[in-house]
């Protein structure tokens, strides 16, 4: 799928809209899991407010993209797969 006119209008367009609303029910920074980053604009805006990212796209040029803006840190984690590919590990 030609993903070029998607990515630069989410670019465009910025953090989903619905992160203000949810902001002032957040709690302190934890941990939080970005599906279908896409363009990778929430992934920034949940590593300005000091949360730690897991973020899942299954899209190879998506995640490369993602991995150009941001570099290695050790907030993010980019994981290139479907969400049925991921390990998921145990919740607290």
């Amino acid at each position: 799928m030609d993903w070029s006119n998607y990515f630069e209008a989410a670019r465009k367009l910025g953090p989903n809209p619905f992160y203000s609303e949810l902001e002032p029910y957040l709690g302190e920074p934890g941990r939080v899991v970005e599906l279908g980053f896409g363009a990778a604009t929430g992934l920034g805006w949940w590593l300005d407010r000091g949360w730690e990212v897991l973020a899942i796209d299954a899209d190879e040029g998506m995640c490369d993209y993602a991995r150009e803006v941001y570099g290695e840190r050790g907030d993010l984690e980019i994981v290139c797969s479907d969400f049925t590919g991921v390990e998921w590990g145990e919740a607290d």
